[in-house]
């Protein structure tokens, strides 16, 4: 039984958790198309997001084993290499972090994570409108995650005219299957697809695939299955009947793309591009191998001279226990199993000795030190991670110290920021053409008459609370102008200029009240003097 519009509606505005791309990659997939001429290819970027994600949950040497075996063989790695060492989670987090990081603020959006400039009262409203019904809090943070962790940030502006409301939504880049970009980035069409609830679906069969393609003249919406595509009415129009296509009336396709770093290539690379990734599988490949003979050297196995098998020894001269000590419970049996030690019998006459391999561990760690610093200088924004460990009094001393960190971070912010804004004003038109609430002084012509040319600000990505502080106390102990406090302040010359006169205006009035006050008094004493004294009578 086919479901209702409204069922429909509310059916398939549920996703399956996060938007996801729909197939793991193939264990026949070579490993070379990941940083090879074939990347701007869809399967190549599909496989980069999914080892980009091995990496980023340290799960690269555990999950899909014929997937492990391929890895470790194409770079010659130890066989039991275990992710010991992996901050690519820390150095993703870090670098969203220092670019979205932060609570928003709804008030002025002149502070806070996403500061803004040059709004108007009327953009203000309506971006603040955006915010909320993007639950942008949550968003910016997914957004900035997505494209430190995978090279490219997908954001979709949804238009939902049933409800009136316009907002923003991360996608997974792995669910943009094309993308048609023009010369400065700008998407001109493209096709979506992912696994979704099915609402005809059964329950042996819940799922299909759903299909968008976006281009400056239409939208289209299919329902895939077994391979056959149809189209489907997924939405609904602003008097909720179901549609499967629509004209775009906007004159753009409502889809930004951002790259973490730019190489020249049609989609991203990560803040880890260029050999990191390499550098810490030989990493753990070393300290793997340490380790394990760390535990060969506790867990030492013995050569025993005089008995021909094992049998022949007691177990309980080797380990201190007998069978009798033993009982029913786990850790009894444990304890047990763990004093018992593991020899090898040989000839009456040879040396018993401990069969553990001589290991420099102390070259060894010298050599671990040596890669980790490697690493660090491939993706220095992992000395971030180390800021508590250094003593550092003074936010210069910080810039100066991790001077190239920084400037990857601005950045890493500077790619973000400009599609991010531009996603701001795409909603802007989207929510005047709907006449949405809270746009009510926005214009679908705003952006072509340049009424959208706010942006957002640059951040400072080590703050320099400490010499503002200093600098704001030595304007405090001077004659400085209250002008050099603003600035110091970040408040921007139209406001100091306004608020400038308006405290000039104060000034002017405060000095008429009190010439005011003088002239009374003066004219109270002219007139006692005109008058005789009673006592000088006649």
């Amino acid at each position: 039984m086919a479901a209702s519009g409204g069922v429909r509606y509310a059916i398939s505005s549920y996703r399956l958790g996060y938007l996801v791309p729909l197939a793991s990659p193939s264990t026949t997939w070579a490993i070379s198309p990941v940083m090879g001429g074939e990347w701007d290819r869809f399967e190549a970027r599909l496989l980069r997001y999914y080892h980009y994600d091995l990496y980023y949950f340290n799960q690269m040497f555990t999950q899909l084993e014929a997937y492990a075996r391929q890895h470790l063989a194409s770079s010659g790695l130890y066989k039991y290499i275990r992710g010991i060492y992996n901050p690519v989670f820390r150095g993703v987090n870090i670098t969203a972090a220092k670019c979205y990081g932060g609570t928003l603020d709804l008030d002025t959006l002149e502070t806070g994570a996403v500061p803004m400039r040059n709004l108007s009262p009327a953009t203000l409203k309506a971006l603040r409108q955006v915010w909320i019904w993007s639950n942008f809090g949550q968003v910016k943070m997914r957004y900035a995650r997505c494209a430190a962790r995978y090279g490219d940030g997908v954001i979709k502006v949804v238009d939902e005219p049933f409800r009136g409301r316009v907002r923003l939504e991360v996608l997974h880049p792995g669910v943009l299957q094309e993308a048609e970009i023009d010369a400065v980035g700008h998407v001109k069409s493209a096709r979506i697809e992912y696994e979704r609830l099915d609402p005809d679906g059964t329950p042996d069969r819940p799922t299909c695939i759903y299909r968008e393609e976006i281009d400056q003249g239409w939208f289209r919406t299919y329902r895939v299955k077994n391979d056959q595509a149809e189209l489907y009415p997924w939405t609904v129009d602003a008097h909720g009947t179901p549609v499967a296509e629509w004209p775009n009336r906007y004159g753009f396709v409502p889809l930004v793309l951002a790259q973490a770093a730019d190489i020249g290539r049609a989609w991203g690379a990560t803040p880890f591009h260029g050999g990191v990734l390499d550098k810490i599988d030989q990493l753990n490949d070393l300290v793997s191998l340490v380790f394990d003979h760390l535990r060969q050297a506790v867990d030492v196995i013995f050569y025993l001279a005089g008995p021909e098998s094992v049998d022949e020894v007691k177990e309980g001269e080797l380990s201190g226990s007998t069978e009798d000590d033993l009982d029913d419970t786990r850790n009894t049996r444990n304890d047990a199993e763990r004093s018992r030690i593991a020899i090898y019998t040989g000839p009456e006459g040879s040396q018993p000795y401990p069969m553990v391999a001589p290991i420099n561990f102390e070259g060894a760690l010298q050599a671990q030190k040596a890669l980790q610093l490697e690493i660090e200088a491939d993706w220095p924004e992992l000395a971030f991670a180390r800021l508590r460990d250094i003593r550092l009094d003074s936010a210069p001393a910080v810039r100066s110290a991790l001077g190239d960190a920084i400037d990857r971070m601005k950045e890493f912010n500077g790619n973000l920021d400009a599609p991010l804004n531009r996603a701001f004003q795409m909603a802007m038109t989207i929510g005047a053409l709907g006449r949405y609430q809270g746009f009510e002084g926005v214009s679908e012509t705003d952006y072509d008459a340049g009424r959208l040319d706010f942006e957002i600000r640059p951040r400072e990505i080590v703050l320099d609370e400490l010499t503002q502080k200093e600098r704001l106390d030595f304007f405090g102990s001077t004659d400085a102008p209250p002008r050099w406090t603003w600035e110091a302040l970040g408040v921007d010359e139209e406001k100091i200029t306004e608020a400038e006169a308006e405290q000039e205006s104060k000034a002017m009035q405060v000095a008429g009240e009190v010439a005011r006050v003088l002239a009374g008094q003066g004219a109270g004493k002219q007139q006692g003097a005109s008058q005789p004294n009673e006592e000088e009578g006649v």
